[in-house]
């Protein structure tokens, strides 16, 4: 863990408060809801999954158009299918309370910035109900490709975008009237590339909209960007559990925000 990163987890450890203690009614029923709970009955198929490519020697070519672990962005590098599951796939835990939160939240216009091997989609994706599905972007090919075929595999509901956030947002996704109810942000982890996303996006979000970051502590740019995200004037809800922030759009009134052990 960089050191960086370890004073954030030893200050957060320091200032959250327990689930018990999580403030409001409203914020306590969240944590009960969306923490608490043990690993939901979709997991097993997803972690059987996991377990396949721990296994997987292939080498795929990963394009990097953003950061990420041991890395600054750009490039191709090629890299084994388990390196990536273990290094840098969503984990069981994490998934797990994604997929909570789209059970909670109930969205029907979902956005995923950031697909990787498709596990976190597929958390996502798997607790949608009724014609919602989940439109997940991924900038590297090969991963959006291996991706695509992992969901399909699993009979989930969501469509893998290849290219640049911001090129996909803007051209690839149905035009004018796309306007996603929750997004998932776990790609290009610096602050100017995540506060253009969220310029992009949020104007666009309406009323209740749910978004989630990932990643909050991995840069000193990525914890800047979630301090602006929790400080504008649309956000009436934020919850900082350190390796996720979840946040609540235009949903008066204002209630805070929170740090939460988990």
């Amino acid at each position: 863990m960089a050191i960086f990163t370890l004073r954030a987890w030893l200050a957060h450890q320091w200032a959250a408060r327990s689930l018990r203690g999580a403030g409001s009614d409203a914020v306590r029923d969240l944590a009960q809801q969306v923490l608490r709970r043990p690993p939901p009955a979709a997991a097993a198929p997803i972690e059987a999954l996991r377990q396949r490519l721990y296994q997987d020697a292939t080498l795929i070519e990963v394009l990097d158009l953003g950061a990420g672990p041991g890395r600054q962005g750009g490039g191709v590098r090629s890299v084994s299918l388990r390196r990536l599951a273990r290094r840098s796939a969503c984990s069981p835990r994490k998934g797990a309370v994604l997929h909570r939160l789209v059970q909670y939240a109930a969205p029907q216009r979902p956005l995923e910035l950031g697909t990787n091997l498709g596990l976190s989609a597929a958390y996502l994706a798997s607790a949608l109900t009724g014609c919602a599905r989940l439109h997940s972007i991924e900038g590297a090919p090969a991963l959006a490709s291996r991706a695509q075929q992992h969901l399909q595999a699993l009979s989930l509901p969501a469509t893998v975008h290849t290219g640049d956030f911001a090129e996909v947002l803007t051209h690839t996704l149905p035009p004018a009237g796309y306007r996603p109810d929750f997004v998932y942000l776990d790609g290009n982890h610096r602050y100017a590339p995540t506060m253009a996303y969220l310029d992009r996006l949020i104007p666009h979000m309406p009323a209740g909209s749910w978004l989630v970051l990932d990643d909050l502590y991995w840069s000193p740019g990525m914890a800047r960007a979630w301090r602006a995200l929790c400080a504008r004037p649309e956000v009436s809800l934020s919850i900082d559990l350190f390796w996720l922030g979840i946040v609540r759009l235009h949903a008066p009134p204002h209630q805070g925000t929170y740090r939460l052990r988990w």
